[in-house]
């Protein structure tokens, strides 16, 4: 647990990417955490559910390597995750394709929501989604493509809530 982290920028949250955790239907988890300054002691506290493969289940058939990147925004409330051996249905493509799925803080159901659908790799076997940055307001997100040493640029479409790849982003 911990093989991949991302904070904030004051280090009030923390996420943790364990993209070789099992859980029952998938590998790779995130958690996020939240800095909570107790009078006798201090302390990263579970923020909200821990987020599992699982999550991009309905979409891509399962998500093994779920939490292989992980990116917060500056304030935390943008969370990127990556899952570069993302698998699809058998009407979809091969395994380690790759994919990026976004979420945002929910104050309401206090949890991470899917901000958009996922990111997925245009290419069969790319490992996408195996690194990847975010801008400090979490709308523009780099993804790398490992395998075919290709980078690709998005930026959030907040009326269409989605990401689009920028012109000459790949």
């Amino acid at each position: 647990f911990g093989e991949f982290v991302s904070l904030s920028h004051t280090g009030r949250f923390m996420a943790v990417g364990a993209p070789n955790e099992q859980t029952n239907t998938s590998s790779g988890i995130v958690a996020v955490y939240e800095w909570a300054a107790v009078e006798a002691s201090s302390a990263y506290t579970l923020r909200g559910p821990v987020l599992s493969g699982a999550t991009l289940k309905k979409e891509l058939g399962g998500a093994n390597g779920f939490g292989t990147a992980v990116r917060l925004s500056a304030n935390g409330k943008v969370l990127a995750v990556g899952a570069y051996n993302a698998e699809l249905d058998e009407a979809g493509w091969a395994d380690e394709q790759g994919a990026v799925a976004v979420f945002e803080w929910s104050e309401r159901d206090r949890e991470y929501v899917p901000r958009c659908a996922p990111l997925i790799s245009p290419h069969k076997q790319d490992r996408f989604g195996n690194k990847m940055s975010m801008s400090n307001d979490g709308d523009i997100l780099v993804v790398s493509a490992e395998s075919r040493l290709e980078v690709y640029v998005y930026e959030w479409d907040a009326p269409a809530t989605t990401y689009r790849l920028l012109p000459g982003g790949r």
